[in-house]
């Protein structure tokens, strides 16, 4: 009765590959997200400070959502954390421009459409950012924060708590951190131009009451130009080998296609189940040039 399990659950998972790539696979319509992963981050959001580089943190199955577990300090990362300004991704986002945020201001009575002042007018909020830094460790440095933090039997227990759910207990490794310019869309900024000064003043300060409502710092203007979240992470690459059950047979691999999700979780979730077994050293890849083989990872 249990193989039969397995099998209906398998030609399942099979059929439904197939839709589940063409969902999921699709564009998410976030700009600076699809920018990032592509360059393999995982974004945040929203942004924040709150993970460290050497830190653990749990990825859900779709890789959308970070919970940190563990988080490093100084002492955990020997030979300290080096910095680059990240060149390459630095003027991908030049030339990608502003970037849409879910921010909508009504500027009734700051601009006139069809010569009705009283009408509704829907500006939109765009940023674009500056000041861009990665901050990245070796797997030597990853390698003896992981034992400092396992040491501690608190981050040990919220480690092992996350292992046998239905995403990922990783290490982080690398972080690409920003600065935040806000902008009104361009449409709204040509019409400003002819507008009062107050006019011009009234729309900036919604803007800005706007931006601090939706981030959890207040933004600053500086030479009229208004920005926020100095140093905010927007994007964090993890280790490309997780944490592993004692029982499972497989080694956690963070899969990097929507493919890869799937056929991961099947393995996972379903055959770790049906044959519990003890994973293989000559399963675990000694460098980060892996292969996903039916979410069975295998030295090359």
């Amino acid at each position: 009765m249990r193989n039969r399990t397995i099998v209906v659950a398998a030609l399942l998972v099979a059929a439904a590959l197939p839709a589940a790539k063409y969902l999921i696979g699709r564009a998410s319509g976030d700009e600076l997200g699809e920018l990032l992963r592509g360059y393999g981050y995982i974004p945040e959001v929203p942004p924040g400070t709150f993970i460290t580089v050497g830190s653990l943190v749990y990825v859900d199955f779709d890789q959308r959502h970070l919970t940190s577990i563990c988080r490093a300090g100084a002492g955990d990362v020997s030979g300290g954390v080096p910095s680059s300004p990240s060149l390459e991704l630095r003027e991908d986002i030049s030339r990608s421009g502003n970037f849409n945020t879910d921010i909508g201001l009504n500027l009734r009575g700051l601009i006139s459409i069809n010569a009705n002042a009283e009408s509704d007018y829907v500006a939109h909020v765009k940023y674009a950012l500056s000041d861009t830094k990665t901050d990245e460790i070796s797997t030597e440095q990853g390698k003896g924060a992981f034992t400092s933090l396992m040491n501690r039997p608190s981050c040990s227990a919220s480690a092992h708590e996350y292992l046998n759910s239905d995403g990922y207990v990783c290490q982080v490794i690398r972080i690409f951190s920003a600065t935040a310019e806000y902008k009104l869309d361009s449409v709204t900024s040509q019409k400003l131009a002819t507008a009062s000064e107050d006019k011009l003043q009234a729309a900036k300060d919604a803007m800005k009451q706007a931006v601090d409502q939706r981030n959890s710092e207040a933004s600053v203007v500086k030479d009229g130009r208004l920005f926020s979240g100095r140093g905010l992470q927007y994007g964090i690459t993890l280790a490309p080998i997780c944490l592993t059950p004692d029982t499972s047979k497989f080694v956690r691999m963070l899969p990097h296609t929507t493919y890869g999700r799937y056929w991961n979780y099947f393995f996972y979730n379903f055959v770790d189940l049906a044959f519990p077994g003890k994973v293989s050293p000559v399963e675990v890849p000694q460098d980060t040039q892996k292969k996903e083989v039916a979410g069975v990872v295998r030295a090359p």
